[in-house]
């Protein structure tokens, strides 16, 4: 067998989820499940765990089986070179160092591609700020400080793969992004593959290289995170409010304004100044559509600074008083952005498909 990824053909029913899942997954980068609470997305991680069998089907990563019921092949999950981090982070009923020792002793010595010093025990204590809870028990820890704990030992059990089931829920709006970045620089540089549970539309956008659509316990796309989350993110979890995903890439620093520029295309944002985010980056932001202005005119004397020009493409009224009005971005190769207004706005303004539109961002905001 050559190395094709994670390639997983299963069948299951699990109490009333009749879960079915042909997918392959490169064996590299991130891949995200994302869609609503109770479709399937936990089953999935632990199916590649081995947490769970299938009915019928076959599980592989790169060259190895992992299951396959034709043959009655079965790895057990201590023999899988996984990390698992399970939703609010299981611990071990031990000091929080006894548990990171413990996950280091029971890694195997990678000949191939070994994690490098800066990913050892001393090195995560410090990355995700641990040192003052080495001697604290899992009772004496809170949600998010469990979390942190436990991304740690699943990465010192020296994986190749890691399933992470909603890892950062109970972590604040910075941390999270401190370890997201983490994360990512784990995947891209050292040859550690993930899938990624999350409702967090921005962990997803900041984190995938791609997005798997997970819903009534079957796969129903993949594909690049911009393009399937707006198709599919924001009515995640029955959420009423709409929105956008973009791609853009920081431009230029204004230090003296703290603020950075960030393109997409020939469109320039700006965003409150992130140091982390040099000159060049990639990255993504949200918009949420009711965070949109439009404007048939060239708008003046605002305090909104970031505008952008489009031809409108579509207008979807709502069942309630608004309407979703979605724009093709001048100069850009079909990059949307979707605005919330109100029906009577459209009719005031005689708002058409095809009619040229400038719409003013009152708020935007970093994947993280």
């Amino acid at each position: 067998m050559s190395d094709k990824g994670l390639r997983i053909d299963i069948a299951a029913q699990i109490g009333a989820l009749d879960l079915r899942i042909k997918e392959v997954w490169p064996a590299r980068g991130v891949t995200a499940l994302f869609g609503p609470s109770g479709h399937g997305k936990t089953s999935i991680l632990r199916q590649i765990a081995g947490f769970s069998q299938p009915d019928e089907g076959r599980i592989s990563f790169k060259t190895e089986d992992w299951v396959n019921r034709a043959t009655k092949r079965f790895v057990p999950p201590h023999l899988r070179p996984i990390g698992f981090v399970h939703q609010g982070g299981k611990l071990l009923p031990k000091t929080v160092y006894k548990n990171l020792s413990y996950a280091e002793a029971r890694s195997p010595k990678r000949s191939i591609n070994p994690l490098p010093q800066s990913w050892d025990k001393g090195a995560l204590i410090e990355r995700f700020e641990l040192g003052g809870l080495l001697e604290r028990t899992p009772d004496q820890l809170s949600g998010g400080e469990c979390q942190r704990v436990a991304l740690a030992q699943a990465i010192l059990s020296q994986p190749r793969l890691l399933l992470l089931d909603e890892p950062m829920s109970a972590l604040d709006g910075n941390r999270k992004a401190a370890l997201l970045s983490l994360l990512g620089e784990l995947a891209a540089v050292h040859d550690v593959a993930m899938v990624y549970v999350s409702h967090d539309i921005g962990e997803v956008a900041q984190i995938a290289d791609r997005v798997s659509i997970v819903r009534d316990g079957h796969i129903v796309e993949t594909g690049a995170p911009v393009d399937v989350l707006n198709r599919h993110g924001f009515q995640t979890e029955g959420s009423a409010r709409t929105g956008t995903v973009l791609a853009g890439v920081v431009s230029a620093h204004d230090a003296e304004m703290n603020l950075m520029s960030i393109a997409i295309g020939p469109h320039v944002l700006k965003l409150a100044l992130d140091v982390n985010r040099p000159t060049g980056s990639v990255l993504r932001l949200i918009v949420h559509a009711d965070n949109v202005v439009l404007s048939t005119e060239v708008p003046t004397g605002l305090s909104v600074r970031n505008a952008l020009t489009g031809v409108i493409s579509a207008i979807q009224p709502a069942a309630t008083a608004l309407a979703d009005v979605t724009m093709e971005l001048d100069g850009t190769d079909g990059d949307t952005l979707v605005a919330s207004v109100t029906r009577s706005a459209v009719t005031e303004l005689g708002l058409t498909v095809g009619q040229s539109i400038h719409a003013l961002i009152k708020t935007a905001v970093l994947a993280r």
